[in-house]
């Protein structure tokens, strides 16, 4: 058939599609509801796993504003000053930046949980190989006894 035969047996037809905000096109809204519906879900829950951060880490800040403690560093925790006088020395604590700390608390509570979550995935796979071998040997012990 020629290129004009093929074009007359196409249809042209206007329809709704229904774009997420993931930028994903659904032809049947309901499916477009549903598929958003999960975004919304993992956005909550992400939002609700950086408040919990947020808090962790304004608790510590917290605790060491109200005792009044501090962090240095240790592995030089104080620096001398220079001073024009040079009988005497000046010295000033190495202390960490808050912004600085309150960062790394986030990013360590996110480590951990990366580390969890790849133990349990762990974990649950080799349970299900687990549960598939010791299905299959009774099998092969049921055809064994077979004669």
């Amino acid at each position: 058939m020629l290129n004009r035969d093929l074009k007359s047996l196409i249809r042209t037809e206007l329809a709704v599609v229904s774009v997420t905000t993931d930028n994903k096109k659904f032809l049947n809204e309901y499916k477009a509801i549903i598929h958003e519906s999960g975004l919304e879900d993992k956005r909550k829950q992400q939002r609700s796993w950086e408040s919990m951060k947020d808090k962790i880490a304004r608790f510590v800040l917290d605790v060491l504003k109200e005792n009044r403690w501090g962090i240095y560093f240790k592995s030089e925790p104080m620096q001398v000053l220079p001073v024009k006088d040079s009988s005497s020395t000046l010295f000033k604590v190495n202390e960490v930046n808050l912004d600085e700390f309150e960062q790394t608390i986030k990013s360590r509570i996110d480590k951990e949980s990366e580390r969890s979550s790849e133990c349990q995935e762990n974990q649950a796979t080799s349970k299900l190989q687990t549960d598939k071998e010791s299905s299959t040997g009774t099998e092969r012990m049921l055809d064994d006894t077979k004669e």
